[in-house]
């Protein structure tokens, strides 16, 4: 947990991988003369202890603030698996059932999803890390949807949802993708809440149903400088996976690299372990790549006797909830969402606007706009924030 040394009013939780390394950013809005000092509370297997650290802003560097060394993207470990990448021929050419064996995700039909089928062949052409996945529960963050309101055919109104879902009834979907840079945010949020944005791709969602999803969060939170009115924001990025009843929250990777901008390419299907997608499969499987650092994760997730209804496919830019209370929404101004795809029971993958799409915005009482989401073309989506709360 970081935190504001001075008032702590300032906190944002994160995560370390594996080597105990953690990764967040501080963004100044100008020079400040003082120092602000930040701790680190960190509990590691029990064992508490805290790390002090002090900030200042500058145009710039003198002998109290040189320069930060340069730094570059974590890297791959060195005895980390590489999946090589497949030539054109073997796009085309592998089944399914082989491509899972070699631990490529399934293909989309390149006929009745072409854009979804050229996203996927850029990103299995290349060659990828496996990332083993460390799996932590995030101490609050909910995504079950507050209630929607019908506004009009094919619209519906959310507190804490927007974006786009195929609903066709239970027993419809077993598969759905979707590609998104991580959204950063749009300037320095003053108002010092904790603020959060998700991008996510998930099947299903009725209240007291399955709800099976994976994504993105932006946070972030703000603190002044000391004896100025220089505010600065920190902010984090993680990706994680729920799937509601068998999580309460969110299932943080701690140690796959995520950071603003990265294009984050995610399937999430119900299968039998390295099987082909089909409801009444043993697990839900996460397939999610980022293919800006070249690492991806296949994490299948058992379902036990929770059965998956797959009556809904879904694309969502979301404010998650803190004790059953959404959170202020992050400021990401506008973001897209590309190449979002399902896939039916009877293996036709299909777009996500046709007769059965519903169009989702998040809005609060009484009628306040938050985000709001259009349909750019058959195979893009873009989201716009409009207000915090």
């Amino acid at each position: 947990m970081l935190r504001d040394a001075h008032d702590g009013d300032l906190h944002l939780p994160m995560y370390s991988n594996s080597e105990g390394f953690l990764d967040f950013y501080i963004r100044p809005s100008g020079e400040a003369k003082e120092s602000a000092r930040l701790t680190i509370d960190a509990n590691a297997n029990g064992e508490l202890a805290q790390h002090l650290i002090e900030i200042r802003s500058g145009d710039e560097p003198d002998e109290h603030m040189p320069l930060p060394p340069a730094k570059a993207r974590w890297q791959p470990r060195r005895n980390a698996r590489i999946r090589p990448g497949l030539e054109l021929d073997e796009c085309l050419t592998f089944d399914n059932e082989e491509l899972l064996r070699r631990d490529y995700p399934p293909r989309p039909d390149p006929e009745l999803v072409p854009a979804a089928f050229d996203a996927w062949r850029r990103a299995v052409s290349a060659p990828a890390a496996a990332v083993e996945p460390h799996v932590t529960p995030h101490p609050y963050a909910d995504h079950t949807y507050e209630t929607m309101n019908s506004v009009g055919l094919g619209e519906e109104e959310s507190d804490n949802w927007s974006g786009f879902a195929l609903a066709s009834g239970a027993g419809t979907y077993d598969w759905v993708g979707g590609q998104w840079n991580v959204p950063g945010v749009a300037g320095i949020e003053l108002n010092r809440r904790l603020t959060i944005c998700s991008s996510w791709i998930g099947l299903d969602g009725n209240p007291g149903e399955d709800l099976v999803q994976a994504g993105t969060d932006t946070e972030c939170t703000a603190g002044h400088f000391p004896g100025s009115h220089v505010p600065f924001a920190a902010r984090t990025y993680r990706t994680w996976i729920v799937f509601i009843p068998i999580h309460t929250g969110e299932q943080v990777f701690t140690d796959f690299q995520t950071r603003p901008g990265d294009l984050i390419q995610c399937q999430v299907y119900i299968a039998n372990e390295g099987g082909m997608p089909s409801l009444s499969g043993s697990a839900a499987v996460f397939y999610i790549s980022n293919l800006t650092t070249g690492e991806y994760i296949n994490f299948p997730v058992p379902r036990g006797s929770v059965s998956v209804r797959g009556g809904q496919a879904e694309w969502i830019m979301e404010r998650p909830k803190i004790n059953h209370i959404p959170t202020d929404l992050c400021n990401y101004g506008i973001a897209r969402m590309t190449t979002p795809v399902a896939q039916r029971v009877d293996g036709a993958h299909v777009g996500y606007f046709g007769d059965d799409t519903r169009r989702i915005s998040m809005v609060t009482d009484p009628q306040r706009l938050l985000s709001s989401v259009s349909a750019l073309d058959t195979a893009a989506m873009e989201f716009t924030w409009h207000a915090f709360h």
